[in-house]
C-alpha cells in the first residue's frame, strides 16, 4: 500500500492499549486510519519495538517501490517533530488551529504543529503538555524519488530518537528511477540543460 499511518507514542494512548511496548516508540499501520484514536485500529501495529539497540528491527511495513507517490498520516505532531530522511514531503492536511509558519502545500523535511491538537472548543489550547487534548496529526505526501534503500523517520527531539522513537521503510527498485507521472504531466520534468543529466 502507498498509504501508511504513523503513530508517535511517548507515554499515553498507544502503550498498554494497542501495544505492550513502552514509549518513546514509533509504530506504523498499513493504510490510513482516520478514526484512530479514539477508535482502536483493526490490528496490531508494525514495529512494536524501541528502535535503539542492535539488531536493527525489520522494515516497518511492506516494501515500497522507488518512483512512487506515498501518503502518510502522522499522529503525534503536536508534541513530536516528525522528520523524514532522503525525501522532502508536502503537507497535505493539518488538524486543529493553523499557525503562521506552516501551510498546506508547503514542502518540508521536518514538521511540528503545536496547535494541531487544538480541536476542542470547550478546552482552551494552553500547551503541549495538556493530556486532555489529542496528539494532533498531519497528512503528508512524498515521492520515493530516484533513491532506493532505507528511508528513516524519527522524532526530532533527539532524546526521543535516541530512546527509540524511530522507524524505517525499505524502498526497492533501480537507482535513478523517477516518477512516471511527473514526465507524463510535464515532458521536461527531470531534464537539465547539462548534457547527460535528467531523462
Amino acid at each position: 500500500s502507498n498509504m501508511r499511518h504513523i503513530e508517535f507514542w511517548g507515554a499515553g494512548f498507544g502503550e498498554g492499549l494497542v501495544t505492550n511496548a513502552s514509549g518513546p516508540i514509533a509504530v506504523m499501520f498499513e493504510g490510513l486510519l482516520p478514526n484512530f484514536p479514539p477508535a482502536l485500529p483493526p490490528g496490531p501495529p508494525v514495529g512494536e519495538v524501541r528502535f535503539e539497540d542492535l539488531p536493527r528491527p525489520d522494515p516497518y511495513g511492506t516494501q515500497i517501490p522507488v518512483g512512487h507517490a506515498m501518503e502518510w498520516l502522522i499522529n503525534g505532531v503536536a508534541f513530536h517533530p516528525f522528520h523524514l530522511h532522503v525525501s522532502p514531503f508536502q503537507i497535505w492536511n493539518v488538524t486543529g488551529q493553523k499557525d503562521h509558519w506552516t501551510r498546506v502545500g508547503d514542502w518540508q523535511d521536518t514538521i511540528v504543529l503545536p496547535k494541531s491538537k487544538c480541536i476542542r472548543p470547550d478546552i482552551p489550547c494552553l500547551d503541549a503538555a495538556d493530556v486532555r487534548l489529542p496528539a494532533g496529526y498531519t497528512v503528508i505526501r512524498f515521492w520515493t524519488d530516484k533513491f532506493p534503500g532505507p528511508y528513516i523517520s524519527h522524532c526530532h527531539l533527539l532524546t526521543h530518537e535516541d530512546e527509540g522513537m524511530m522507524l524505517w521503510v525499505n524502498v526497492s527498485g533501480d537507482p535513478g528511477t523517477a516518477p512516471l507521472q511527473a514526465q507524463q504531466l510535464d515532458p521536461t520534468c527531470y531534464t537539465s540543460y547539462l548534457e547527460g543529466w535528467g531523462f
